[in-house]
């Protein structure tokens, strides 16, 4: 669907069709798979454009959480910046982003969700 890592053609495929930002594809969205391969830049592309920043994918995971996961401090920072929910907790699994990180062993990822206040 998208080539997340080709960043003008991203633009290109948004500014023709926005609808495309809710697209899934395998239970992932393109926010989500761009947090999951660290892509920064269309991150903040697919945000600009509508994307919803705390959708619940279906495995009821976040685009934070996918971002927290991968370790992809970056990522998390921006989503962070534009007011990505820190505290939602993922079903089945029910951990929350900063769990998610501390797990994975991203101790960066870690000083950056703590730091953050709950509710967001």
């Amino acid at each position: 669907m998208f080539a997340i890592g080709d960043v003008d053609r991203v633009r290109e495929m948004v500014k023709k069709d926005p609808s495309l930002i809710n697209k899934e594809e395998m239970g992932m969205t393109p926010l989500a798979m761009a947090c999951q391969a660290g892509q920064a830049e269309v991150v903040g592309i697919l945000l600009d454009a509508g994307a919803p920043l705390n959708g619940i994918l279906r495995d009821g995971s976040t685009p934070l959480h996918v971002a927290a996961y991968g370790g992809h401090l970056e990522v998390v920072r921006l989503l962070l910046e534009r007011g990505a929910k820190a505290d939602v907790k993922a079903e089945p699994m029910g951990m929350t982003p900063l769990e998610v990180a501390q797990e994975q062993g991203y101790t960066e990822i870690v000083e950056l969700l703590s730091r953050r206040p709950s509710g967001r």
